[in-house]
């Protein structure tokens, strides 16, 4: 049965403008909670269709807090780096630098390596790998690390000052000039 029709026949059945008015409200409401448990229900089924299939939680257990009116449990959501962000942006757009794709991958690994606490095994699989490497390869990297001094130590030209406009604080100055409030 339709709700609409249901009120309907209960504003025909109420016996006083007070019990009508009742009886309105209540079927106003129950109407929304029908609307908001129908769009809530298809929000769930388009998320749940858009996610992929291997998506897993990273922390599935949930956390139990206590407030002064009671427990409230709450189901951990997946990790983001929103909330530890700092350490990237930091070092990676901060202190003027910039970074070639290669660099950039490499200095990610290393934060993210360290935030997990996997950083020594990290540095150690690294380290592992250039000692394995052959000769011609470890030649190409340090050539590929070669500083040119000479493009950090150029200094750029200096600029002339510009000095005082006029060089005397006079004494006799009228106060209502900036110089006579000296």
């Amino acid at each position: 049965m339709d709700i609409l029709t249901e009120i309907e026949q209960n504003l025909v059945k109420s016996g006083s403008l007070f019990e009508a008015e009742q009886i309105i409200l209540k079927g106003v409401l129950e109407l929304g909670q029908v609307i908001m448990q129908n769009f809530l229900e298809s929000l769930d089924r388009s998320l749940k269709s858009q996610a992929p299939a291997n998506y897993q939680v990273i922390n599935k257990q949930p956390r139990t807090l206590n407030f002064i009116f009671g427990p409230v449990t709450f189901q951990r959501l997946i990790g983001s780096v929103e909330s530890s962000h700092r350490a990237f942006t930091y070092r990676m757009k901060k202190q003027g630098k910039s970074w070639t794709e290669q660099g950039a991958k490499a200095i990610i690994g290393l934060i993210e390596a360290r935030m997990n606490g996997e950083l020594q095994a990290s540095l150690n699989t690294i380290l592992e790998q250039l000692i394995v490497l052959p000769r011609v390869a470890q030649t190409r990297l340090l050539q590929e690390m070669h500083i040119r001094t000479g493009e950090f130590l150029r200094k750029a030209p200096t600029k002339p000052s510009i000095g005082a406009v006029q060089g005397i604080i006079p004494i006799n100055t009228a106060t209502s000039r900036p110089m006579g409030q000296l």
